[in-house]
């Protein structure tokens, strides 16, 4: 390093007109580990470590001098830690790069292999659609209670079966003689005739006819679920013939303690007399079986359940009650919901891939047997199953349940790892200049790239991994491994698969044969750069015809076109005319060009059929016109427009109050999980559903009040026990008395003692075994756990042969309205304060099945929050890794407005906060980092007079690509828009709000913040050769705009542009010299000597060690 201080660049022609040279860079070897900058002593006069803001620093030629007065210690700080991790990260990814071109196929096999590895883990996973086994937290006490209930008293496996009868013809009345007796009808056929013969035909292996008797829980020893229906004695004979009389009959079984609202549907009442029905719209019917996961029960359950759904779905109920309609709901059924959504959805997912592949088409290569990339797009679908593969073998091998929400986690990848797909592919042809090691500069460019967007998305997801709720778990899961996978790919199989593609084309095999080659003259490695549209049309209309006139005694002419940026500004490299490779078109060709020799006309020819060359340069001309309006829009309408003060103040303004107004509306959200969430819309199941919820809407379900360890010896324990019962009855919402219409078990034991003349309380323990084995205690079987039983684990009785003296823990029900999930949760933590209040002891809860949904609906809330705070956390912390503190900050704001503004989407739409919205939150977070990671990053390293210059040049850069990979993640999820489930259309709702707000805070919010922050703290000053070099790119790009053809313009713009030339050359290889991929690691903004005033980097030619490295270039 010399110890003089860096003498500038030689000036550059300030009066330059027409289009630069062709720029051609030479390869350049980069070090497998660059050396840092060696410290000099506080002694030496030439060269002072770099300041803590410039990112980068990586080369010893570009050192400030020592002028600058740099503290010593800054070389210890965050920037150049940064910058020392991005050149380590650098060149192991131009090894691994290095490797991959080197032994291509070898890759590939070996990726495949172990991909392969998984997939017996595939078939270890278990798929679950338990609501309460997915989307309850398991941490939380109601869930203890849920299992402490159906392991004590043998209900764990309990499958009910709902019947919703009414009427064919909308709103007619039930409470009919003729309907009645329909009913009962029903329920004699439920209950005797179906069995699994009547499914022989379709399942010719059933061991043996299932009926009801076989399966049910005997109460009092008969085998039928109690309901109304018990007054007309279960035969139809005995439905009186006078509605009157049938109503009063009705009405008196009501009256003895069980709400009509939870047998009739859409009911009416005598005025002032709200227990007296006149009529009824719907009557529902339930029946319990029982079932065991470990015994034969389950397969039987099974197939009672399926004959049951032929018997109301087919044609024999409309011969037998033409006048009734049925709808019916039942375990086996959503089970069935589930398979279909599994064959009839997940058929949406080749259709995504098709829209991403086609897309991918379009955006590479070009439209001839050569160029096409068909095979390359083709390999994302390998690359998508591959995924998949590895994260449901990984969740098989580590025994993690999956659910239907897992099943979006393939459209999820589809939209999302194409961005990275393609950042490999642009960068290889970028360093297309360089014949060896090529994939090792591309992967040394693009690794960090794709490792900061891979890593967060993976983290996003894995951040929320550790919430207690199953199903949410199970999603996070499987996504981190399917990103993570992914990330393994993109810098493995998908680079191999790009070196095989490019020695196809270098042998000129045809895209779908590879092994075809085709005999054309039509090269397609030839490139040179026209800078415009207009310019490249020009050309092929003749509007160049004086410059071919001075070359008319040649019949051919080599053409190398590729059509740049409508800007002056590279679009990849952020430095200006550096014309290498752009973001739109690359029309490579060999043309024949034949013209007259006065010029007037020019007619493009070569072997073969020149007319189909022709036509498909056009067609890829056309193509791309989309991207060039779209780039026309950003550089010379949209940029401008938010360089002006007032648009910035409106952005800021509007972006703010946005996110404010969608974090306040966030808490009118209504959290829960809908019942038809994951039901197919138009099934049996999302029928039943909807016409539940409107001909119930005060349902009631019966409260358990579960009582254990209490002493009823004891006067003082059962009076605590009554007056807490007292308390229950008269509480909001309650119906009845505790016991329903027949009483507890408790008041028939004490009549049973009085009608024995004993002491209810000193011979408790004497005659409870004599009273359960007589009629009327077995109907009560299943609510007392003696103290000498075992815990009726598996599904059986808790009353055993051995007697029964002393009772271990009881149940007591009664009727209680249905409310919204944050009341229910209220009910639930004050009912059970309650009890401890009343002496109920520990072992005493409330419980009721609804209050499992309502406590997660209340809890999720929190959840989100907590979960994602957490994400933003990390996501902060790993993007410093990668990037500058000022936009780590910003970006980090960015995402936390996504998400509020994705709050106040869901509030619009109608969305509840449920697992589903849930998850899409979380990955909301990793999705906007994609979108504003590269416009900050183009932002920080573009070179402009002042921070709005900048901003309107990130825009410019980065605009199109942002719009790009916004554009595939909507194409791998739009198929979700047409999916049955409802689950799949919210989260396709999501996805999409998702990437249009992201899209808009990259675009929009993010630059305007960004240049807001540089203006106030000082803005920007620019060294006078940037301003100089400015001044000429701003006159190459107008006069190349303006068509400029003549010969005399030309020749002037060749000598104007060799000091360009130079320079350019120079920009190039500090890029790709750099410690810092073109998207990461360096800040071109440091502090001047004056104070408030800031430079851009473009560190100034020096001699020394500067010049040796241009010689080993």
């Amino acid at each position: 390093m010399s110890s003089s201080g860096a003498p500038p660049p030689p000036p550059l022609p300030k009066d330059v007109a027409g289009p630069p040279a062709q720029i051609t860079i030479s390869p350049v070897k980069r070090s497998k580990r660059p050396t840092p900058p060696p410290v000099p002593s506080r002694q030496t006069s030439g060269v002072a470590p770099p300041p803590s803001d410039w990112e980068g620093w990586s080369d010893p030629k570009y050192a400030p001098s020592s002028s600058r007065k740099v503290k010593w210690g800054e070389f210890c700080s965050l920037s150049y830690q940064r910058n020392r991790f991005m050149t380590f990260l650098s060149s192991i990814f131009e090894s691994l790069g290095e490797i991959v071109e080197a032994r291509p196929w070898t890759t590939v096999i070996l990726t495949i292999l172990v991909t392969c590895l998984f997939i017996p883990g595939i078939f270890l996973l278990k798929f679950t659609n338990d609501p309460e086994a997915l989307w309850v937290p398991q941490s939380a006490s109601f869930y203890d209670h849920y299992f402490d209930i159906a392991n004590t008293f043998g209900t764990k496996y309990d499958r009910d079966i709902v019947f919703l009868i009414k009427s064919l013809y909308p709103g007619e009345d039930v409470l009919t003689t003729s309907i009645q007796r329909s009913i009962v009808d029903v329920h004699n056929t439920v209950v005797s005739d179906i069995k699994g013969d009547y499914l022989r035909p379709i399942l010719p292996t059933l061991p043996e006819p299932v009926g009801y008797q076989d399966l049910c829980k005997p109460t009092g020893g008969e085998c039928s679920d109690p309901s109304y229906l018990g007054i007309f004695d279960y035969n139809k004979t005995k439905v009186p013939e006078q509605k009157g009389e049938l109503i009063g009959r009705i009405d008196h079984w009501l009256s003895a303690g069980t709400p009509s609202q939870a047998i009739f549907g859409a009911g009416s009442y005598e005025p002032n007399l709200d227990y007296m029905m006149v009529t009824a719209e719907s009557v529902r019917l339930k029946y319990t079986v029982r079932s065991t996961e470990d015994d034969v029960d389950l397969p039987k359950a099974r197939y009672y359940e399926k004959a049951l759904q032929s018997y109301v779905l087919g044609e024999r109920w409309g011969a037998e009650h033409p006048d009734l309609h049925a709808a019916i709901m039942t375990k086996n059924g959503v089970d069935e919901e589930i398979d279909m959504i599994l064959s009839d959805d997940f058929r949406l997912l080749p259709i995504a891939m098709i829209c991403v592949v086609a897309w991918l088409a379009i955006s590479l290569g070009g439209f001839n047997l050569v160029d096409f990339k068909g095979l390359l797009c083709l390999s994302v679908i390998a690359e998508v199953i591959s995924c998949v593969v590895f994260a449901f073998g990984m969740m098989g091998y580590m025994g993690v349940k999956g659910s239907t929400l897992n099943l979006v986690m393939p459209f999820v990848v589809v939209g999302v790892s194409v961005d990275d797909v393609i950042v490999v592919e642009e960068f290889y042809y970028k360093t297309k200049t360089r014949k060896e090691g090529r994939m090792g500069e591309c992967m040394a460019l693009a690794g960090p790239a794709i490792t900061t967007t891979s890593l967060t998305s993976v983290l996003a997801f894995f951040s929320s991994s550790y919430l207690d709720m199953p199903g949410v778990r199970s999603f996070c899961i499987s996504c981190s491994l399917a990103f993570f996978w992914d990330l393994i790919l993109n810098v493995t199989m998908f680079p191999a698969l790009v070196v095989l593609d490019e020695n196809r084309i270098q042998w000129r095999g045809a895209w779908f044969w590879p092994w075809w080659h085709v005999q054309d003259t039509w090269d397609s490695h030839i490139t040179v750069s026209l800078e415009t549209k207009a310019g490249f049309e020009g050309y092929l209309k003749g509007a160049s015809a004086k410059n071919l006139a001075d070359n008319n005694n040649s019949n051919t002419r080599m053409s190398d076109l590729t059509l740049a940026s409508l800007s002056t500004e590279d679009s990849r490299s952020s430095r200006r005319n550096e014309f290498s490779h752009a973001n739109f078109l690359h029309m490579k060709s060999t043309r024949k060009v034949m013209s007259t020799r006065n010029g007037s006309e020019t007619t493009l020819s070569s072997k073969g059929s020149s007319k189909r060359k022709v036509l498909a340069a056009n067609a890829k001309l056309k193509v791309h016109e989309i991207w060039w309006s779209v780039e026309n829009l950003l550089v010379n309408y949209y940029a401008p427009i938010l360089q002006l003060e007032q648009v910035q103040c409106l952005v800021l303004v509007i972006f703010t109050m946005l996110a404010i107004t969608g974090g306040g509306i966030s808490y009118f959200i209504a959290s829960g999980l809908r019942s038809d969430e994951f039901a197919m819309q138009g099934s049996n199941i999302w029928n039943f559903v909807n016409e539940n919820e409107r001909l119930y809407p005060t349902d009631y379900s019966l409260l358990s009040v579960t009582v254990g360890e209490l002493d009823y010896t004891k006067r003082d324990e059962v009076t605590k026990l009554y007056d807490f019962f007292g308390y229950l009855e008269s509480y909001d919402g309650t119906e009845g008395q505790v016991g329903g219409a027949g009483g507890n078990w408790y008041q028939h034991y004490a009549l049973y003692l009085n009608a024995k003349g004993k002491d209810v309380y000193i011979e408790f323990p004497n005659y409870l075994d004599s009273f359960l084995e007589e009629k009327q205690g077995q109907k009560f079987e299943h609510d007392i756990l003696c103290m000498n039983d075992e815990v009726a684990g598996g599904g059986g009785h808790p009353m055993k042969d051995r007697g029964c003296n002393a009772v271990k823990s009881s149940m007591y029900y009664i009727w209680m309205k249905k409310k919204d999930g944050a009341s229910e949760y209220k009910d639930y933590l004050h009912l059970n304060e309650k009890a401890k209040e009343f002496g109920m002891g520990d072992k005493s809860y409330v419980f009721k099945r609804s209050y499992l949904h309502s406590s997660t609906s209340e809890t999720m809330a929190s959840y989100m929050l907590s979960s994602l705070f957490i994400t933003i956390v990390i996501l902060f912390l790993t993007m410093l890794l990668f990037t500058d503190t000022v936009s780590c900050v910003f970006i980090t704001l960015m995402i936390i407005f996504v998400d509020c503004d994705l709050l106040g989407m869901m509030f619009l739409l109608g969305i509840n906060i449920s697992p589903v919205s849930f998850v899409c939150l979380i990955m909301s977070s990793g999705l906007a980092i994609d979108y504003c990671v590269h416009i900050g990053h183009a932002f920080t390293h573009c070179t402009g007079v002042n921070p709005n210059v900048r901003m309107g040049e990130a825009v410019k850069m980065m605009g199109t690509s942002v719009l790009k990979g916004g554009m595939t993640t909507f194409l791998g999820c739009i198929p979700l828009a047409f999916a049955s489930s409802s689950a799949f259309v919210t989260f396709f709702k999501m996805m999409f709000c998702t990437v249009f707000l992201g899209v808009m805070h990259g675009l929009v919010a993010l630059p305007v913040f960004l240049a807001t922050y540089y203006n106030l703290r000082g803005g920007l000053s620019n060294t006078k050769e940037d301003e100089e070099r400015g001044k000429v790119n701003e006159n190459l790009g107008s006069k190349l705009a303006e068509g400029a053809r003549t010969k005399k313009e030309i020749e002037q713009s060749k000598k104007g542009a060799e000091g360009v030339k130079v320079e350019n050359k120079k920009k190039m290889r500090d890029l790709l010299k750099s410690s810092s991929s073109v998207f990461f690691g360096m800040n071109p903004m440091r502090k001047t000597g004056r104070k408030g005033e800031l430079m851009t980097r473009m560190p100034p030619a020096s001699g020394g060690a500067g010049k040796d490295a241009e010689e080993g270039l």
